[in-house]
């Protein structure tokens, strides 16, 4: 996840990736800054006020062979997987100086590269597991001084102590039989508000808060994950 700022934002939630395909057809001006598949939906959040611009979508089964990284100044601020197809989303404007795109086989190698990315000052910007392989985005020119927590149960010390550090959760990741949480400084965001498992009640109050004026009790929603098959809303502010 980028750090962004957000004006406007809506919260879809479509049956097919066709329907979803259209909405957003129609929707020119919002980017879609969360995305996942989840028990047959398409649950997407799109925002207005990121100041990104130029966005390309680019569609491939083999995202490995993406070579639209840095072309004319566009970077990844999204990847997505749909049933096995890969859909990236890259913009200008994101702060990014340079950006690499990765996927690794097993756990030691994805640890490796990210502590060896970090000693060179880049940062974690997108990481998603898909058929036990691990797909990275690592960015250069942010300055998100980050930090990780990896296991099975819920993190709630290293939590407490990133954000007693002014760090937010960024990115949620399964590996193998546990979970990575990655956590970033110097995003602009003050505090932060994880809702899991919501009710289909819930995440409908959800799509209509952040329409508000005074969004979800003034918190903007950043991004959607999922955690032990549950959903986990993350909400910044």
């Amino acid at each position: 996840m980028l750090p962004k700022q957000y004006d406007i934002q809506t919260l879809r939630i479509c049956e097919t990736k066709e329907e979803f395909r259209k909405i957003s057809r129609k929707h020119v001006g919002l980017f879609t800054t969360s995305m996942i598949q989840h028990e047959g939906y398409y649950i997407s959040v799109n925002s207005l006020g990121t100041n990104w611009q130029d966005l390309t979508t680019v569609h491939t089964w083999h995202p490995q062979e993406n070579n639209g990284i840095g072309k004319n100044g566009k970077y990844i601020i999204g990847m997505y997987n749909h049933d096995g197809s890969w859909e990236f989303h890259i913009t200008k404007n994101t702060g990014v100086k340079d950006q690499n795109f990765s996927m690794f086989e097993d756990w030691d190698s994805l640890k490796n590269f990210i502590i060896s990315q970090w000693k060179r000052g880049w940062d974690i910007t997108e990481l998603k597991t898909f058929d036990d392989k691990y797909y990275i985005v690592t960015s250069y020119g942010l300055n998100l001084n980050q930090g990780w927590a990896l296991g099975s149960k819920y993190p709630k010390d290293e939590i407490k102590k990133a954000y007693e550090n002014g760090m937010v959760i960024t990115e949620v990741a399964q590996i193998k039989d546990k979970y990575l949480w990655i956590f970033s400084g110097n995003t602009g965001f003050e505090s932060q508000v994880l809702e899991y498992n919501p009710n289909t009640e819930k995440i409908l109050s959800y799509r209509d808060a952040i329409v508000s004026d005074n969004k979800y009790d003034g918190y903007s929603l950043a991004s959607i994950k999922e955690y032990y098959n549950k959903l986990l809303f993350i909400f910044v502010s």
